[in-house]
């Protein structure tokens, strides 16, 4: 939507999902803080890790680092951008005036 400030504000929609319906692409983007994980449907979490298979009936993990993929890639293409939306917007009026 373009605001009366001449600014441009753009919307994502997230559809990367864990199973149990965590916004992954939201944490990614922001991070996470330590927290806790505990089961959801059964009585135990259960993983592979070095090839072996690990149990707990839940623990504390590290949060995951903000990565900001969103806004850099935003930030780095902010010049591409405005030349896309200007070239449309002059495509667009004068589409509308010739007709």
């Amino acid at each position: 939507a373009v605001l009366q400030s001449g600014k441009v504000t753009v919307y994502f929609i997230s559809e990367y999902f864990s199973e149990t319906g965590f916004d992954v692409a939201l944490a990614r983007e922001y991070g996470t803080r330590r927290h806790m994980i505990r089961p959801r449907t059964k009585n135990v979490l259960s993983w592979i890790m070095g090839g072996k298979r690990m149990f707990s009936k839940g623990h504390e993990v590290d949060g995951i680092e903000s990565l900001k993929i969103i806004a850099t890639s935003l930030e780095d293409k902010k010049n591409q951008l405005q030349d896309a939306l200007n070239k449309s917007l002059i495509d667009w009026r004068e589409k509308i005036l010739n007709t």
